[in-house]
């Protein structure tokens, strides 16, 4: 125990010493927060949804009213019987959602 707290004092010495490493320590790590805080933002607005609705029923038309009242979707009309991945690969939308018979 001895050695290592011989070696925590030496690195403590030393990095008082050279100032500029205490300033890199302290502002490289704020500096990256504060970039990746401005740049990431992982909440969706405005993503295209094209919702395929095979069920036809109050309870689907209601489950879609819900994604189109947000202000996370916009809601793209899709056409049954539409391969799903479609609209995907035209760049039409951003997601698909299937709503199955049964729902």
């Amino acid at each position: 125990m001895k050695r290592i707290l011989a070696q925590a004092r030496k690195e403590i010495m030393h990095f008082h010493r050279d100032r500029l490493t205490m300033a890199l320590s302290v502002l490289m790590p704020a500096a990256m927060i504060w970039i990746f805080g401005v740049t990431i933002a992982l909440d969706p607005d405005n993503t295209k949804l094209v919702i395929l609705d095979h069920d036809r029923t109050p309870a689907s038309r209601a489950y879609i009213d819900a994604y189109a009242a947000g202000t996370e979707f916009v809601v793209v009309p899709g056409r049954l019987g539409e391969d799903p991945r479609a609209p995907l690969d035209s760049d039409e939308a951003t997601a698909v959602l299937v709503i199955p018979p049964g729902f």
